[in-house]
């Protein structure tokens, strides 16, 4: 027969390595949901980051046609002050030319080359 003595600090030890070992699942899990939650946040970041190019690229495509239209704008009146300025010269000469400027407030006879003098 076996001379077995049985271990006093046994059921101590083995409680104490259950308890270690339910604290170390316990930490696995957590560390397991921590970890799923850091890849939804980095896949959310990373989609926000997309979001924020795509929108950063669209600004950037919307700078270059209102630089296009403001050039445009800027022929356009360059253009049209060209234009005003030679519709206010013919407009002046119109009037000239419809509306002569009175020097005085009689007007000019005519002197045709075959009259002589009238006498008194």
């Amino acid at each position: 027969m076996l001379n077995w003595r049985r271990d006093p600090g046994y059921e101590q030890r083995m409680n104490a390595l259950a308890i270690r070992m339910q604290q170390a699942e316990s930490e696995i899990l957590r560390v397991r949901s921590d970890t799923e939650q850091i890849k939804n946040e980095a896949e959310h970041i990373k989609n926000e980051a997309e979001q924020i190019k795509n929108e950063t690229e669209q600004i950037k495509n919307e700078t270059e046609l209102i630089k296009n239209e403001t050039e445009l704008i800027k022929r356009e009146t360059e253009r049209l002050r060209t234009v005003n300025a030679k519709l206010r010269a013919l407009n002046a000469s119109g009037r000239l030319l419809c509306c002569p400027p009175e020097s005085n407030s009689t007007p000019a006879t005519a002197i045709e080359p075959d009259c002589k003098p009238s006498s008194p």
